[in-house]
């Protein structure tokens, strides 16, 4: 993504996350907000303020905690976000909230209510989880509802 779209889509992410909690969009905290991050000139501060506004919107309007692993982190190539998503995730984890709601989301979606169909929407979270620097950790099974599941190597 180029530097003035990057800024229009930080710009439109950081008023939605105001809309989406009932705040008064006020234009000109805009730029003070994105600079508390870094140098407006650099592309990393538009990067990082993104994924920040990103992360917060999609915690604050998750209705339910599966479709965050299934839609909002499962990142695909042709999405306007992939080339920020472990910036996104590294926000998300960052959040209060954050990680209760991944545990949730995948408690919900390895329960008995979905398909393996599903399910295997999920993977696309893991493979973010596995190449995200400092959570390498994941095993190749885990346990939800007392039932074993492959995490890794699917497709």
């Amino acid at each position: 993504m180029k530097l003035p779209e990057l800024k229009q889509q930080t710009y439109r992410m950081w008023r939605d996350l105001l809309a989406a909690n009932d705040a008064v969009v006020q234009p000109e905290q805009f730029k003070p907000e994105v600079r508390s991050m870094g140098d407006l000139r650099c592309k990393s501060t538009w990067q990082r303020a993104l994924a920040r506004f990103t992360a917060l919107f999609y915690i604050d309007t998750c209705l339910e905690a599966w479709s965050l692993i299934t839609c909002q982190l499962n990142f695909e190539e042709a999405t306007w976000h992939y080339d920020i998503r472990h910036l996104i995730i590294d926000e998300f984890l960052r959040h209060p909230d954050g990680p209760d709601l991944i545990c949730a989301g995948l408690e919900q979606l390895f329960s008995t209510d979905f398909t393996p169909q599903e399910q295997q929407q999920g993977y696309g979270f893991f493979r973010l989880v596995a190449e995200q620097p400092g959570l390498r950790t994941i095993v190749n099974t885990a346990e939800f509802d007392g039932r074993k599941h492959l995490l890794t190597g699917a497709a």
